[in-house]
């Protein structure tokens, strides 16, 4: 965990770094050239393995949490290598794994006598796969454009996302709250084509919402594209 979290931190302190540098160094580029168009939209997925979960049984770090999106992206302001853009993603498939699911399963007493051990005991007896879907509409974009083939980007979002069962406690939400910061760095493949590769700090809870609220924390890899329109 305090690796994960060192590795975020980093990855922070080298875009903020990159983005000194470059706004020191602008070029006489025409910024027309540089900046992306107004409205762009794109395409990605996240990945995240092996993050921790806690559990009535017990803390484990074997769930996994995948994303496909749908990104739209609408331009707000613009210096010459300075960008600022409101971003909305559609998520059609939000994939946790290691979901558990507990059962009431009686004691086992004595032939004669009373029993001394609780009227039933709780364990943990399966996890599987729960698939969702959800939406982050309210979202922000920083980037900064270092040459017409490199940008450095930083992102924050916020959103719901839906499972079919309450997620990761029975005694959750279906319904759960999500937000995002993220990291990335975009590389120009065509004249209409970015490649996006960053690090994203994901968090889904009820908010307090339900009986119990345990959250879930992931450090994903993200990969897209963007398309300029």
């Amino acid at each position: 965990m305090r690796l994960q979290s060192d590795a975020f931190r980093t990855a922070v302190c080298v875009a903020a770094m990159a983005i000194v540098l470059s706004t020191g160094t602008a070029g006489a580029q025409d910024p027309e050239s540089i900046t992306l168009a107004r409205r762009t939209i794109g395409v990605w997925t996240a990945i995240a393995r092996d993050q921790p979960l806690e559990t009535r049984a017990g803390d484990t770090r074997d769930r996994d949490l995948y994303f496909v999106g749908v990104r739209a992206r609408w331009q707000l302001l613009r210096s010459r290598r300075v960008e600022l853009a409101y971003i909305a993603d559609i998520l059609p498939a939000v994939v946790s794994t290691g979901m558990p699911s507990y059962a009431d399963v009686p004691p086992s007493c004595p032939p004669s006598g009373p029993c001394v051990i609780p009227a039933s005991i709780r364990q943990e007896m399966t996890r599987q796969a729960v698939y969702g879907a959800g939406v982050a509409p309210a979202g922000l974009e920083l980037r900064l454009n270092v040459t017409r083939f490199l940008a450095f980007l930083a992102r924050g979002d916020a959103g719901l996302v839906y499972f079919p069962r309450p997620v990761p406690d029975p005694e959750g939400r279906r319904l759960n709250f999500l937000g995002e910061a993220a990291v990335a760095a975009e590389v120009r493949l065509a004249q209409r084509v970015w490649l996006t590769g960053g690090y994203r700090f994901n968090h889904i809870s009820n908010g307090g919402s339900a009986p119990v609220n345990t959250g879930m924390d992931s450090r994903m890899l993200e990969l897209g594209l963007t398309f300029v329109r």
